[in-house]
């Protein structure tokens, strides 16, 4: 098939604007009131620094690709309907992701499809007594979920 200008300017410019477009889905997420805002499809979370997930709680119960739960008396993030979506730790960090409550878990995902997450720490931190009873990360219906480099 050959191409005159025309075609080939407007290739370069769809091209040009996917390119630019896949460096804009990426965002630095340094603390937990930066996250659930920014979970959509096709996004790279760049976590710059560890915290914890306690503060989940001052956020909308429901947003469009996360839902905020109970679990007695403490909340949990679960991310829902997602695709393309990366968390990541930011290169050459020790990045942790912490939920204070012993049941609770870090992150669900339900119904999500190409998941990764990558160089993270995610683990409970419960009042001392009370020993870590949950999972750290669920996984509901999701397919291609890929954990790398993580504890």
């Amino acid at each position: 098939m050959i191409f005159d200008k025309y075609e080939i300017s407007v290739l370069y410019f769809f091209t040009l604007v996917s390119l630019i477009n896949a460096q804009n889905d990426k965002v630095i997420i340094r603390t937990v009131n930066d996250f659930p805002d920014n979970l959509r499809p096709g996004a790279t979370l760049i976590i710059e620094r560890s915290f914890s997930m306690e503060g989940i709680k001052d956020y909308e119960p429901n947003g469009k690709y996360y839902k905020i739960n109970d679990v007695y008396g403490d909340k949990m993030l679960i991310v829902s309907n997602l695709r393309d979506l990366k968390i990541i730790g930011k290169e050459g960090e020790d990045i942790t992701i912490l939920i204070p409550h012993e049941v609770a878990s870090v992150i669900n995902f339900y119904e999500c499809r190409s998941i990764t997450l990558e160089n993270l720490r995610m683990g409970h931190d419960p009042q001392p007594g009370y020993p870590c009873e949950g999972c750290v990360t669920g996984l509901v219906d999701c397919d291609s979920v890929n954990i790398i480099n993580c504890t």
